[in-house]
């Protein structure tokens, strides 16, 4: 294979249903490598939509791997590791051939995933799968919640103004300095209010009212 100058980094990106896009992901993993100097037209996207981590025939993942076996991908950038698979046999398999091959994974979050040793892969995976299993299980506890008061006739949502009162006296540093801290660390790393709300999982207009009173 030719020497290239510049690496050649493959996106990975997967939604688990049609309801959902990949435009989040897109845009964090856009920000990710712009942050990294990664050059834009070294970029290649794979995307699966509407299919489950679960499943290893996914097409998008099946090219990404044929052009990393082919020498055509250098890194391989996905917004979690669980995005790349569900199941543990198959993302530990997925790291060792990327291991193998000399490909570099990374996710924003992280960076680079190490490859030091099987058990450090194993913990590795094994902790983002379990990240991934709790936030679904959140997410669907709130929907059930949710669900179950709108059917009891309970009006969902707090009164008109009342979270933009909360917001405006809310002192976040002093209720919320884990989150704060994790804002002004991004923050500091030129991100855009759009992605650090992505990255702490809150809304952007939070994230914009948290920076407001810190520089305020």
């Amino acid at each position: 294979m030719a020497m290239r100058d510049t690496d050649v980094i493959g996106l990975y990106l997967r939604c688990s249903t049609n309801r959902q896009d990949v435009r989040t992901q897109r845009h964090a993993l856009l920000e990710y490598c712009k942050r990294q100097l990664y050059p834009e037209h070294e970029v290649i996207a794979y995307v699966d939509e509407g299919l489950s981590g679960t499943r290893a025939d996914r097409p998008a993942l099946l090219r990404l791997m044929k052009d990393a076996d082919a020498g055509r991908i250098d890194r391989v950038v996905c917004f979690e590791l669980s995005r790349l698979s569900r199941n543990m046999m198959d993302l530990l398999k997925v790291m060792e051939r990327f291991q193998q091959l000399g490909v570099v994974l990374e996710t924003p979050k992280d960076g680079p995933v190490p490859f030091d040793n099987t058990m450090q892969q194993f913990l590795v995976a094994a902790k983002s799968l379990v990240a991934a299993e709790e936030r679904d299980l959140i997410s669907r506890r709130t929907r059930e919640a949710l669900a179950e008061r709108k059917a009891s006739g309970i009006k969902l949502g707090a009164p008109k103004g009342a979270q933009r009162r909360l917001g405006k006296h809310k002192d976040y540093a002093k209720d919320e300095p884990e989150l704060v801290a994790k804002i002004i660390k991004l923050r500091r790393r030129k991100l855009s209010t759009h992605a650090i709300a992505d990255a702490v999982g809150v809304s952007q207009n939070k994230v914009f009212r948290i920076i407001r009173r810190l520089t305020s």
